[in-house]
């Protein structure tokens, strides 16, 4: 076995990732209306992940801590939908 530490998400990445998200679509990366839609759906996706994550937050030490546990269920239901997008 190897000493490497399990990968971890936190809702600050899934924030960086919405950010990277809207720029892209401001410089027009995205071509074709069913890749606009198929993108906006994974950002509507996450959005709604991160609102929902923070308003079940306690304190906000705890927060990443909360959530990452959240993440990793939410990954595997996720992984099936996005290869569905796909």
């Amino acid at each position: 076995m190897s000493n490497q530490e399990n990968p971890s998400l936190g809702i600050q990445d899934i924030k960086n990732a919405l950010s990277v998200i809207d720029h892209a679509a401001e410089q027009g990366a995205f071509k074709g209306w069913n890749t606009i839609e198929q993108v906006m759906a994974v950002r509507a996706r996450l959005s709604n992940f991160v609102n929902f994550a923070q308003q079940q937050s306690t304190p906000a030490a705890d927060t990443d801590d909360a959530t990452e546990a959240t993440l990793e269920s939410a990954s595997e239901a996720g992984e099936a939908s996005a290869a569905a997008v796909a």
